[in-house]
């Protein structure tokens, strides 16, 4: 699985409301069974115990309850982003859905309901699970105290104050967990960048519009050590790019063509293995006669063009020392 998948995939986890809910859900129903079987070979005192009627009946309360309040609490956190969405921005409309007590809470409401409901059907006669029914009402205990603090917690969340504060440390957060991952790889430079005349090497741009939500730091410094160069992140975290803008750029030894000799420039910033690979090009080019093939192919006469504009500049600096003088 690639970085870019595996990324989409976590944050549409992190962004999904029914993910966590029907793993709840399912996790429900398989713990209702195996507390119907680990029943039968428990023995609970005599006011531990339920007649075929009253665990049907409290069961069937629970599974109602279960219901309501799970109904209940969708419906808050609509009016919650109802309101929400008039006063604050995008950003803590996506927090807001991102919240671990909300999914616990609904986790919680939907296992409890499918675990009564997953014991209620298996409820005869001969047969009462005495010990699920003081499990259910255990969980139903559990999820009206998560009810509590999920209704002050939302509560004390739309204050401008506390939301200014939220937004401030996730964004705080994810910058400093990528300044700390660009810090500790020397191979990618994260900010304005002036190679001072020379071009890159590649450049990649965006296929189309978006804005920027995570980087592979990891992987963009293993592609530089193994390319030997240096990479340069053009834009922040959160930046809006147009289709066609330049993302990302690499930097290493460039050879300059034209002169008489072999030459390699590399920029200022260029790590001990950008100048090792500009070393072996200007090797390479050197074995190569790069510079003997580029004049046969050019002619003689763009030669003479060359030679006859540095005699020029040649006499040039001969009259400009002889005023000097």
């Amino acid at each position: 699985m690639s970085w870019g998948t595996a990324f989409r995939l976590r944050q549409f986890v992190l962004g999904s409301l029914w993910l966590l809910p029907l793993v709840g859900g399912l996790l429900g129903v398989l713990f209702g069974s195996g507390v119907v079987l680990a029943d039968q070979s428990v023995h609970l005192p005599s006011y531990w115990t339920y007649s075929a009627s009253t665990a049907s009946t409290v069961l069937s309360a629970i599974v109602g309850a279960m219901a309501a309040l799970t109904g209940f609490v969708v419906t808050v956190t609509v009016l919650v982003v109802q309101m929400a969405t008039g006063t604050f921005s995008a950003r803590y409309m996506r927090l807001l859905y991102r919240d671990r007590v909300l999914k616990m809470l609904l986790a919680l409401l939907v296992g409890t309901l499918a675990y009564s409901f997953a014991l209620l059907r298996r409820i005869q006669d001969s047969l009462v699970p005495n010990l699920g029914v003081s499990i259910a009402g255990f969980l139903v205990l559990c999820a009206l105290l998560l009810f509590v603090i999920f209704l002050d917690r939302f509560l004390h969340r739309l204050r401008p104050v506390a939301v200014a504060v939220l937004v401030a440390s996730y964004v705080h957060r994810g910058f400093e967990r990528y300044t700390a991952a660009i810090a500790a790889a020397p191979d990618v430079f994260y900010g304005v960048f002036e190679p001072i005349g020379e071009p890159p090497a590649l450049v990649i741009r965006t296929s189309k519009p978006g804005a920027i939500q995570a980087l592979n730091v990891r992987g963009l410094a293993r592609w530089a050590r193994e390319h030997e160069c240096l990479v340069v992140v053009c834009h922040q975290i959160g930046d809006f790019v147009a289709a066609g803008a330049e993302l990302i750029e690499t930097y290493g030894g460039a050879a300059l063509l034209g002169l008489g000799g072999t030459v390699v420039i590399a920029h200022g910033a260029s790590t001990a293995r950008a100048v090792t690979a500009a070393c072996a090009l200007a090797a390479n080019l050197a074995r190569g006669d790069i510079t003997e093939k580029i004049k046969e192919r050019i002619g003689e006469r763009r030669g003479a063009h060359f030679l006859r504009r540095d005699r020029e500049r040649d006499r040039e600096r001969d009259r400009d020392r002889e005023r000097d003088r």
